[in-house]
C-alpha cells in the first residue's frame, strides 16, 4: 500500500512539473506581442531621391501602440484622444503594412470593462512619404469636434489634407471624411485666434478654411497659373466644399520658363534657388531666406536672429521642391520645406518643424518670397576667389587688433579674443543694392563682430560700418560706432 501511494505521489508531481513546464512556455508563445517601431526614411543620395520607393531603417522609441499591431504593421506614430466621447482616452495609430505601400490609421477605442484598446476600424490614406507625415486633432468646424487631421505627400510627391469627423449615433461610432484634398501645390489651414467666447463659454466660432494651391495650364497650353482655392465649413452638409477660387493672373508662368526651371533634375532647382530671397508681407520685419546648394546651407535670419540649416535632401515635385534640412547647432532640430514656384522670381514656402503639427498660416517664416532682382544685385558669395577685403583681412599672419582686443583672420573663419574671452565665427562677402558688404556670423551673440558691414581699406586699416539690410537698402546705423582694425605686430 506504501508502494503504491509512493508511485501515485511521484507521477503526480511528474505531471505537476510537466504541466508548469506547458503553461511556462504556452504564455510566452501566446503572448508575444508585435514591438512597436517608427522608420524614418533614409536618403542615400543626399542631394537627390525622386523615386517612387522608399528605404527605412528602424529606432526604438518611447511611441508605442496600445493597440496590439499585427506582424505585419510597421508603427509611423501615434496620437492619444478621447474620440468617442466617454471620458476615456482612445488612441489613433498609423502604420505601415507590409502589402500596403500607403500609410494607414487604426482607430483603438478604449473599452473600461476590459481595460483595452480594441482594433475598431482602419481609415486608408493616400500619404506615402512618412518624414511628410502630420496626425494630429484639431476643431476645424468650429463646433468643439475632435476632428482627426492628416497631411503629407504621395508617391508622386502631390500634397495631401484629409479631415475625419467621428460620428456618434446611439452608442455607435463611425468616421465620416469631411474634406479630401491633394495638389502639385500646397495645402494649409488658416488658423485665427478664437475668442473667449469659444473657450469659457463653450460656444461655437467661426470655422477655420483651409486653403489649397494648384497649377494649371492656360488654354493653348503656352502658360501655366496659379489657383487658389478656399474651403469652407458647409453646416448644412457637415463637409468642407470650395467657397471661392482665385486665378492669380498676374503669377503666369510661361511654359518654357517652367520647363527650364523645372526640367526634371534637382541640381536645375537648386542653382534656382541660389542667393538670397525676402519675403513680400510685413516689410516692417523684414525676413530673409539665403539658399546656398555650393555649402549645402539654408540661413534664416532677420534684425535679430540668425539661423543655419544643413541642407540634407530633396525631392522634386510638380512645381516644386520639398527639402529637409537641420539645424547647426541642434542636430535633432529637423525642418522641412515645402517651395512652390510662383513666378520666375517669386515662390511660396511652408516652414514645418519636426513636431508632427498641422501646417497653419501662422507660422513665422511662412509665405511668398522674392528674389532679389539683377538690378539689386543679389547676394554674390564668392566660392572660388577671394575678394580683395578677404585678402587684406588674411594676409600675413591674418591678425589684427581695435580697441584692446586681437581677432586672426583665417580661410573665411576669425578668432576675437575680447579681454579674456574668445569668440569665433565665419565671414563671407555679399552685394546688396550695389553696395559691398562683408557679412560676419559669431558662434555668440556678444560678440562684437555680428552682422552686416560696409568697408574701407586705407593700408595697413581697415574700418567697418555697421549697416542694416532691408528690404530695398543698407542703412548705415546712426548710433553704431565703426571698428576701425589695424595690422597686429608682436613685439
Amino acid at each position: 500500500m506504501k508502494r503504491f501511494t509512493f508511485v501515485v505521489f511521484f507521477l503526480f508531481s511528474i505531471s505537476l512539473i510537466g504541466f508548469l513546464v506547458y503553461k511556462t512556455f504556452a504564455k510566452d508563445s501566446s503572448t508575444e506581442n508585435v514591438r512597436a517601431k517608427v522608420v524614418i526614411p533614409v536618403t542615400t543620395n543626399k542631394t537627390e531621391q525622386t523615386d517612387s520607393t522608399e528605404s527605412y531603417s528602424s529606432i526604438e522609441v518611447e511611441n508605442t501602440s496600445l493597440v496590439q499591431l499585427n506582424f505585419d504593421e510597421t508603427l509611423i506614430t501615434t496620437l492619444s484622444v478621447d474620440i468617442n466621447s466617454d471620458t476615456y482616452e482612445d488612441q489613433v495609430v498609423a502604420v505601415k503594412k507590409a502589402n500596403n505601400p500607403d500609410i494607414i490609421l487604426i482607430i483603438g477605442l478604449y473599452d473600461s470593462k476590459s481595460s483595452e484598446y480594441q482594433r475598431f476600424t482602419e481609415l486608408q490614406t493616400p500619404i506615402f512619404q512618412v518624414k511628410s507625415f502630420s496626425l494630429m486633432v484639431m476643431d476645424l468646424a468650429g463646433n468643439h469636434t475632435n476632428t482627426l487631421v492628416c497631411t503629407g505627400f504621395t508617391s508622386d510627391n502631390d500634397s495631401i489634407l484629409q479631415a475625419y469627423n467621428p460620428v456618434i449615433d446611439k452608442n455607435r461610432i463611425s468616421f465620416s471624411k469631411i474634406i479630401d484634398l491633394q495638389t502639385d501645390g500646397t495645402i494649409f489651414v488658416q488658423q485665427a485666434q478664437r475668442n473667449d467666447n469659444y473657450s469659457i463659454y463653450n460656444m461655437n466660432a467661426d470655422c477655420f478654411p483651409i486653403i489649397m494651391y494648384s497649377t494649371e495650364e492656360t488654354p493653348g497650353g503656352t502658360d501655366y497659373e496659379q489657383v487658389q482655392t478656399t474651403y469652407e465649413w458647409n453646416k448644412r452638409t457637415s463637409v468642407y466644399e470650395p467657397t471661392a477660387t482665385t486665378r492669380l493672373s498676374s503669377k503666369k508662368i510661361a511654359a518654357k520658363e517652367l520647363a527650364r526651371i523645372l526640367d526634371g533634375t534637382v541640381p536645375t532647382f537648386r542653382n534656382f534657388l541660389d542667393g538670397m530671397w525676402y519675403r513680400t508681407s510685413n516689410t516692417e520685419n523684414p525676413r530673409y531666406l539665403f539658399f546656398d546648394p555650393k555649402s549645402e546651407e539654408i540661413i534664416f535670419f532677420d534684425q535679430k536672429i540668425q539661423e543655419v540649416y544643413d541642407w540634407l535632401n530633396n525631392t522634386l515635385r510638380r512645381n516644386g521642391i520639398h527639402i529637409t534640412a537641420s539645424n547647426k547647432s541642434i542636430s535633432n532640430l529637423v525642418r522641412y520645406f515645402d517651395i512652390t514656384l510662383v513666378s520666375v522670381d517669386e515662390i511660396r514656402i511652408r516652414v514645418r518643424d519636426d513636431v508632427r503639427m498641422v501646417i497653419g498660416t501662422d507660422t513665422l517664416w511662412d509665405g511668398v518670397y522674392k528674389k532679389t532682382s539683377q538690378n539689386m544685385n543679389s547676394v554674390k558669395t564668392k566660392h572660388s576667389e577671394k575678394t580683395s577685403i578677404i585678402s587684406v583681412m588674411e594676409e600675413g599672419a591674418g591678425k589684427w587688433k581695435f580697441q584692446e582686443n586681437t581677432i586672426a583672420f583665417a580661410e573665411n573663419f576669425f578668432t576675437l579674443t575680447q579681454n579674456t574671452t574668445k569668440f569665433t565665427g565665419v565671414y563671407t562677402t555679399t552685394t546688396l543694392f550695389n553696395t559691398d558688404l562683408i557679412q560676419f556670423r559669431a558662434d555668440n551673440e556678444n560678440c562684437l563682430l555680428n552682422g552686416f558691414f560696409m568697408y574701407k581699406i586705407n593700408e595697413d586699416r581697415i574700418d567697418f560700418i555697421p549697416v542694416t539690410v532691408t528690404t530695398s537698402s543698407c542703412i548705415i546705423e546712426g548710433s553704431a560706432m565703426p571698428i576701425r582694425m589695424e595690422k597686429y605686430t608682436e613685439n
